[in-house]
């Protein structure tokens, strides 16, 4: 008991110590646009089955006439917020290269988002964050989540149509999104820019997809128990994280390397790495999650696996029924790596060959890991998407 107060002071210390450092983790959105001088708004849509999300816009510098910039919707990883996109300053960051190419940025908050916890019956008392009712949703509904913010980007903007880049889980359900309600996507999206996205973990390397994927029963039981999202932000687990990469933040890519099954940590810049660790989560459903890693033991993207008993309600069959990516019909460029662990190359042809002709590039960057394509120390694949970008133009219909 007696070093009780010398512990909590060198606590107090370290938790000074971090939140001191000059690392852009700390900022929100619209604080790192008002650091390095961008143009933010703040939007909310809400969706086909009331969800009310967050949706943010960078529409260039400040200073400058961005009236006339196409849309670039970006989507991050589920349970990430778009925060992740500008971790490694303007220099380097896919937010700030992409819309410093001349792009309207446009990032959505998707249910299950800390930013995006409201719901339109939240006033009758119903879809409480703390409920299952509000939790009870997996990939396929979180397509709605892209309708709504198009639809609404299409008609504040009067472009009819808009760029996408997804990265990871983000460019699963903007895949979900074309496979479902296809007429909408395809009349909508001029085109697709998929960065690591591991539609399919059927060979994946990574040992938190491989875990989950084969212990599904686990899920399933802390659901039964109440615990209904994950991810979610957690402070003092944040701190815990980024304190040992204030002064060795090399040590802190060795150890991811270690403990998620990436070969290759070479291209991951170690500032980027500490803010992605002390910016934390900002949390999604243990269902969806469940879903996004069920191929990892069936080798195919199916709807949600209710179990035998539960699809015969749910589908009127013993299977669930597969997701058409080939439904999508807009150009795809893809960027991957062969050293992406989590993001396996065999997978991510299999992911291009069910998208067929769509599939107009497929670019890889040896070195990158799963987290190269956000934090990098040289982004250069970035170039490659602006070039792709530029090639698919956008005519505005209205003012």
């Amino acid at each position: 008991m007696k070093n009780c107060p010398k512990i909590g002071a060198i606590l107090l210390l370290c938790i000074f110590t971090v939140i001191s450092q000059d690392y852009d983790w700390k900022y929100s959105l619209e604080q790192l646009c008002q650091l390095y001088g961008y143009e933010y708004e703040e939007h909310h849509v809400t969706t086909q089955d009331g969800y009310i999300l967050l949706l943010q816009r960078i529409r260039g510098p400040l200073g400058q006439d961005n009236s006339n910039r196409e849309p670039l919707y970006f989507s991050d990883d589920i349970s990430q917020d778009e925060g992740y996109f500008f971790l490694v300053g303007p220099d380097e960051s896919p937010g700030y290269r992409l819309i410093d190419a001349g792009y309207d940025g446009w990032f959505l908050h998707p249910r299950g988002d800390e930013m995006s916890r409201r719901h339109v019956e939240q006033a009758n008392g119903r879809y409480d964050p703390g409920s299952y009712e509000y939790w009870d949703f997996d990939l396929n509904d979180m397509a709605l989540d892209h309708l709504a913010a198009i639809e609404y980007i299409n008609q504040l903007t009067g472009y009819p149509q808009i760029h996408i880049y997804g990265y990871s889980s983000g460019g699963i359900s903007v895949g979900f999104a074309f496979a479902l309600y296809p007429e909408f996507m395809n009349q909508r999206v001029r085109d697709v820019h998929y960065a690591a996205v591991p539609m399919n973990i059927y060979h994946s390397g990574f040992i938190v997809f491989q875990m989950l994927a084969a212990y599904p029963q686990v899920i399933e039981g802390m659901i039964n128990m109440g615990v209904y999202s994950i991810y979610n932000n957690n402070v003092p687990l944040r701190m815990m994280q980024g304190l040992p990469c204030i002064p060795n933040p090399m040590l802190c890519l060795m150890w991811n390397a270690l403990t998620t099954g990436q070969s290759s940590v070479s291209e991951d810049n170690p500032i980027g790495y500490t803010n992605f660790l002390l910016r934390g989560n900002v949390g999604t459903s243990l269902r969806a999650v469940k879903h996004m890693t069920q191929s990892g033991l069936s080798g195919e993207v199916t709807s949600y696996d209710h179990g035998t008993e539960g699809n015969l309600e749910e589908y009127g069959q013993e299977q669930p029924p597969r997701i058409p990516l080939e439904n999508i019909n807009v150009p795809v460029c893809m960027y991957y790596s062969p050293d992406n662990e989590a993001a396996d190359m065999e997978d991510a042809e299999w992911f291009a060959d069910q998208m067929g002709d769509s599939v107009v590039a497929f670019n890889t960057y040896p070195g990158y890991s799963l987290l190269s394509f956000n934090i990098g120390n040289d982004m250069y694949f970035l170039d490659d998407v602006i070039d792709l970008l530029q090639q698919y133009p956008i005519q505005r219909t209205e003012a």
